[in-house]
């Protein structure tokens, strides 16, 4: 009976550990095509790009505004697929820096980079509070890395408000382009 125990528990120890490196293999050939949207690519014009920038203002008291930001995004897509969204969004008051980055395959989120830093303002050094890598597959999350220096959690719920974004944006900027090209 210890023996079919053990076997067992073996059996479930190998599949376990197949699984692992299962994904760091994904893990592994994700990042691979992403490096090949890297920025010499992105230089030698073998990508289409959309840039779209502009200023992030507040309403208060009804009539006046106040600007509390900037944004700058870029699209870089091949024919109709898009293959990265890169968002900057820079606050002002807090002087906090947001750089959030979607990679895809075949118009499929398969990484999802986020970085927010903060300057300190006595010596304008920049102060890591959180970045997160995530791949997925097949809508599946297979790794995730995190460094984080404050309260911010990357939970399932936050897994599925990326995810829908990613969904979202690859959307509305296909459509864009689609325009943009008939």
């Amino acid at each position: 009976m210890i023996k079919y125990l053990l076997a067992i528990y073996l059996f479930f120890q190998g599949a376990n550990i197949y699984s692992q490196n299962f994904d760091a293999a994904k893990v592994k050939q994700i990042d691979l095509l992403v490096s090949q949207l890297s920025d010499s690519a992105k230089r030698n014009n073998y990508f289409e790009k959309i840039d779209a920038s502009g200023l992030i203002h507040e309403k208060s008291f009804i009539v006046f505004k106040k600007l509390i930001g900037s944004f700058s995004t870029e699209v870089f897509y091949q024919d109709t697929s898009i293959y990265a969204i890169e968002n900057i969004t820079n606050y002002i008051k807090d002087d906090e820096i947001v750089i959030e980055n979607y990679y895809f395959d075949h118009n499929s989120l398969i990484k999802y980079e986020l970085k927010t830093t903060k300057t300190k303002n006595t010596d304008n050094n920049e102060v890591l509070q959180h970045h997160i890598l995530a791949y997925f597959s097949n809508d599946n999350l297979v790794g995730l890395t995190q460094v984080i220096n404050d309260d911010y959690v990357f939970d399932v719920k936050e897994q599925k408000r990326v995810k829908a974004r990613a969904k979202s944006d690859n959307e509305g900027y296909a459509s864009l382009i689609n325009l943009r090209i008939y």
